[in-house]
C-alpha cells in the first residue's frame, strides 16, 4: 500500500527548472514519512508538545476551540508560536524531511526550490505537515 499523501497549494506559485525550461508551479506533494525519518518526525512532534503544555488554557477551553472549528496548518504553527517551541529546529527539520519526500511539478524537492517557498507558505507547509501526519493520533 503506498504512502499516504497530501497536497498543499502555495500561495505564491515559484518557478523551477523544468526540462530546461522555467515554469511556474504551486502544488507540491507531501509523502507520510517513513520509518528513516522517526528521528526528524519525532522532533516536530515533540516541539508542538512542548508548545501545547507552554499554552495556560484549561481543558474546557481547548474543547471549545476543538468543537468550534477544524484547526488548520497555520493554527498548529500558531500554537508552535505561541506556546515558545523551537521554530529554528522545526523549520531545519520540516527541510529535511521535504527533501526526503516531496515534491513540486513532479521534481523532487531540493534546498534551492525551498529557497524560493514564501515565508507564509513555509509555515503553514509545517503546521498542515503537523495536522496531517504526525499529531493524527496525539490529539
Amino acid at each position: 500500500m503506498p504512502n499516504k499523501t497530501i497536497e498543499y497549494n502555495l500561495s505564491n506559485p515559484i518557478k523551477v527548472s523544468k526540462n530546461g525550461d522555467f515554469v511556474e508551479e504551486n502544488l507540491i506533494i507531501i509523502t507520510e514519512p517513513v520509518y528513516r525519518d522517526i528521528h526528524k518526525a519525532n522532533i516536530l512532534q515533540q516541539q508542538f508538545l512542548i508548545a501545547t503544555q507552554n499554552i495556560t488554557k484549561t481543558v474546557e477551553q481547548k474543547e471549545e476551540v476543538k468543537a468550534e472549528k477544524e484547526l488548520l496548518g497555520k493554527d498548529y504553527f500558531s500554537i508552535l508560536m505561541i506556546g515558545n517551541g523551537n521554530l529554528e529546529l522545526c523549520i531545519n527539520t520540516l527541510k529535511e524531511l521535504l527533501k526526503n519526500g516531496a515534491t513540486i511539478g513532479n521534481i523532487k524537492i531540493t534546498d534551492t526550490i525551498l529557497e524560493k517557498i514564501s515565508i507564509k507558505d513555509f509555515n503553514n507547509l509545517l503546521g498542515e505537515y503537523l495536522k496531517s501526519f504526525l499529531l493524527v493520533d496525539l490529539i
